[in-house]
């Protein structure tokens, strides 16, 4: 098991309150409601969109046939090299 600063009940708080939210939940917000820095949140939720996005690699959203529809989303994109 990693090291970790954090006690493990207050993680499972952490993810508790993430995956109960309808919208998601912001760091900031998440730190605010657990009394944490910002910075110790941002790193545990991007973790744990990471592994979400791992698990959900390669899966079709809606099945053979079927239309999902997303309102307000962006998604791909791409990484700007460095200018000099």
């Amino acid at each position: 098991m990693p090291r970790t600063r954090c006690r493990y009940a207050l993680i499972w708080r952490q993810i508790a309150i993430f995956c109960n939210e309808v919208k998601g939940k912001s760091a900031l917000a998440l730190s605010r409601d657990l009394d944490m820095s910002y910075k110790a949140c941002f790193v545990l939720l991007h973790k744990l969109r990471e592994a979400m996005a791992e698990e959900m690699k390669g899966r079709v959203v809606g099945g053979e046939g079927k239309v999902a529809e997303v309102d307000g989303g962006y998604f791909g994109g791409y990484i700007k090299t460095s200018q000099p």
